[in-house]
């Protein structure tokens, strides 16, 4: 059995939705659906704001069509969460600061077991020399999975300016 990853997209302005998808296979007349919530930040209002985290498979499953988030993410988003030591694979997402003079930040990674015990952190400096005049940066990881054991973890990525923060998991 051939996997393959649809990417496509949908403009919305910010906001919550909800956002529901189906699929249907017509030689097997099987479908399928799933729902899920999705938040639009104000990336121009908020002081600090975060996209959502895509990951990307350096070996993934054949997306179709490829290049079709190509002008909002610079690398092949994947939907695989199931990962393998010897794997490949990177975290990204945008961080934005409001209008008004970009400042220094702090960005914070933290890996989380199914006990709730963090196993692994990482924080670093991001200065503000690496905004853009958009303010907003990009903001890559390569994740480490040959130094995790294997079983279930949340990611939580933290972008810190003085009292405000943005997060996502």
């Amino acid at each position: 059995m051939t996997m393959f990853e649809v990417q496509s997209r949908i403009d919305l302005k910010p906001g919550r939705y909800q956002l529901r998808l189906a699929a249907h296979r017509g030689n097997t007349d099987d479908s399928g659906s799933v729902f899920t919530e999705v938040e639009v930040p104000n990336f121009e209002k908020d002081d600090v704001s975060m996209s959502g985290v895509a990951l990307s498979l350096s070996s993934g499953p054949v997306s179709v069509p490829r290049g079709a988030l190509s002008d909002l993410v610079p690398l092949v988003p994947t939907t695989v969460r199931d990962f393998r030591k010897g794997m490949k694979v990177e975290a990204f997402v945008r961080i934005h600061q409001g209008k008004g003079d970009v400042q220094p930040m702090t960005v914070s990674v933290k890996f989380i077991d199914t006990n709730n015990v963090v196993v692994m952190s990482r924080k670093e400096p991001m200065p503000a020399s690496v905004f853009l005049p958009s303010h907003a940066t990009d903001y890559r990881l390569p994740l480490p999975i040959d130094a995790l054991q294997p079983g279930a973890y949340v990611m939580r990525i933290s972008a810190a300016l003085g009292t405000h923060t943005a997060e996502r998991d």
